[in-house]
């Protein structure tokens, strides 16, 4: 499991799964290229976490030895 998957599993940032690859991917992309997370994951959209256990898991990986590159 990536390191984005293990985050998102830790700290409860996927209920039901129907975004959650959406949001992964999403995460990796914007880490690989170096992207404002706040201003690129706004196309995602989560209706069962409300969004702050996805950005506790996002706030916890470093981009420099997140294994994205």
């Amino acid at each position: 499991m990536h390191k984005i998957q293990q985050r998102m599993v830790d700290l409860h940032g996927s209920q039901c799964g129907y975004c959650t690859p959406g949001i992964v991917m999403a995460i990796f992309a914007n880490m690989v290229n170096g992207e404002n997370m706040v201003e690129h994951m706004d196309g995602n959209l989560c209706r069962c976490t409300g969004y702050r256990p996805i950005w506790d898991a996002i706030k916890t990986l470093d981009p420099e030895n997140s294994g994205c590159g």
